[in-house]
């Protein structure tokens, strides 16, 4: 499961800016805080605006966090570990959009491309060396991976709310969203 608040703003010439912030929160012992930033163009607002369909492009920027300390025990080790634990991800993309202004309705499809870095660390705060990783002897692994990303769904405009539905499929996962927008 998933949520956030989005905000996004439109300026002239078809950009629009958007910011999902959650600041450096706490939850019981688990630290966590995620920032991302897009800009899109909708290129049809300034060019060619005879198609019959919506075309934007919209790149991106996501940055989370979170960490954790927990308590491990090891049978090489007589004594009990103290490891902060965390992880970083990193995402930067990119679409390209196509939607189908239909009044109401309009419905939308795209495809796109998304490099992730995360990183895990394990570090022990006792004085007994610990590892969390199968060689004993790490205290971070790192991943690097790329994916096409495709997408499509369909938003409805009720008056100053827009309420939409979204099918995305990236790295081999598949998610829908729901999506609850007020405009102005």
């Amino acid at each position: 499961p998933h949520a956030w608040l989005l905000g996004g703003v439109s300026v002239p010439y078809g950009i629009s800016i958007e910011l999902n912030y959650l600041p450096s929160t706490n939850i019981q012992d688990v630290k966590m805080n995620h920032l991302s930033t897009g800009l899109k163009w909708s290129v049809t607002d300034q060019f060619f605006k005879g198609l019959p369909f919506d075309w934007a492009v919209r790149t991106y920027y996501t940055r989370s966090e979170i960490s954790y300390t927990q308590q491990v025990s090891d049978p090489l080790f007589p004594a009990t570990s103290t490891v902060d634990v965390s992880f970083t991800n990193t995402m930067i993309g990119g679409d390209s959009l196509f939607g189908f202004d239909l009044g109401m309705v309009e419905p939308y499809f795209g495809v796109g491309y998304v490099k992730t870095d995360g990183e895990l660390r394990g570090v022990s705060t006792t004085a007994t060396p610990y590892s969390l990783f199968d060689d004993t002897t790490s205290r971070s692994k790192i991943s690097r991976q790329d994916s096409a990303r495709y997408i499509a769904g369909c938003q409805f405009h009720l008056a100053v709310m827009n309420v939409g539905l979204e099918y995305t499929r990236v790295f081999e996962v598949n998610r829908l969203s729901a999506k609850l927008g007020v405009q102005f």
